[in-house]
């Protein structure tokens, strides 16, 4: 045993390792959050980048410029691909005769988006595939 470790000596040591301990878990802690933190920034970020592509096919789709797509909206799209792929939501507003907003239309393509392929999500997106 070491003759020069008094108890003042060992206490001493000990609190200089639980302060190592502590400023190494706040220090593991701060990266923790500023990774959150980042998740968060990037996930909005996306959502904002999805939502204005579909505000963008929205307004594409409202051609007359009225603020809502409506049966007449839909019966004056031309876009073949699009028409195939968005038919569900198309279909809907045809037989009830319903005039969309634009958050009842992204509420609408959301849902699509999860029932349909990558393929057809990033042509409803407006991501072009072709390189």
């Amino acid at each position: 045993m070491n003759s020069n470790l008094t108890p003042s000596t060992c206490s001493s040591l000990s609190i200089r390792n639980q302060s190592q301990n502590s400023v190494q878990d706040c220090e593991f802690q701060r990266r923790i959050s500023k990774k959150l933190f980042s998740e968060e920034q990037s996930q909005t970020i996306l959502n904002r980048i999805r939502f204005l592509k579909i505000k963008k096919l929205f307004d594409t789709i409202d051609s007359a410029k009225t603020g809502v797509i409506s049966k007449q909206s839909v019966e004056e799209f031309t876009d073949a691909r699009l028409r195939k792929v968005l038919k569900p939501v198309f279909d809907e507003i045809l037989k009830k005769d319903l005039k969309l907003c634009l958050g009842e239309f992204e509420n609408r393509i959301d849902l699509l988006l999860t029932r349909i392929p990558n393929n057809e999500r990033m042509l409803v997106l407006g991501v072009n595939t072709n390189t």
